[in-house]
């Protein structure tokens, strides 16, 4: 059985019938659209326009909520990709910028070449053989620190292809996981009006 009620319209005041199960009110006269709100025993009638505001923000609320666990879902996803290359980024990282003294001492390795030289000229004008058997171990130790230097430089310019090849994926990520991170801040500010 029907429950007809009369409402008086908030808009032009006239009365009007309405049937109580019905959610919504079109008064007959001016055409205005309501939405009826029971609480209890009490109608209370709100325009429509607020009506739909209110269904929007439900929507905006529900859709950050579903955004929020979504971006979450993805930030997991990248921090697992992270987890795989990140212990082997920052090794070469730290190997590509500190290369050690050898490399970095490296364009010097000639002046032992010429100190071995003078000196092995003035052991054999001066009849010094000890100072001759110093400038030949100082001719061999420039040439080992150079051959050192030399690979050591081959080492670092494939640590570096290698580095600079990983950039290209981490710093993308560490971008794309700040980025989700400022999104989930803007959506749960979304939530909390």
């Amino acid at each position: 059985m029907k429950e007809i009620i009369k409402i008086n319209c908030p808009s032009c005041g006239s009365m009007a019938p309405h049937d109580q199960r019905d959610r919504d009110f079109v008064c007959e006269f001016c055409g205005t659209h309501f939405r009826i709100k029971q609480t209890g025993n009490d109608l209370q009638i709100v325009p429509f326009i607020e009506s739909i505001q209110e269904l929007k923000t439900g929507m905006d609320r529900t859709g950050s909520e579903m955004t929020i666990k979504r971006l979450k879902e993805e930030i997991a996803e990248l921090n697992g990709q992270l987890r795989l290359i990140s212990p082997e980024y920052e090794k070469l990282k730290r190997e590509a910028e500190n290369p050690g003294l050898a490399l970095k001492y490296r364009k010097y390795w000639w002046i032992g070449l010429v100190l071995a030289l003078v000196l092995f000229i003035i052991a054999v004008a001066s009849d010094l053989m000890g100072l001759g058997a110093f400038a030949v171990l100082l001719f061999i130790g420039s040439i080992l620190m150079y051959g050192l230097a030399a690979q050591k430089a081959i080492k670092i310019k494939l640590i570096s292809r290698r580095y600079e090849e990983l950039s290209g994926h981490v710093i993308p990520i560490r971008e794309a996981i700040d980025q989700k991170s400022k999104l989930i801040q803007k959506r749960r500010s979304l939530i909390d009006q």
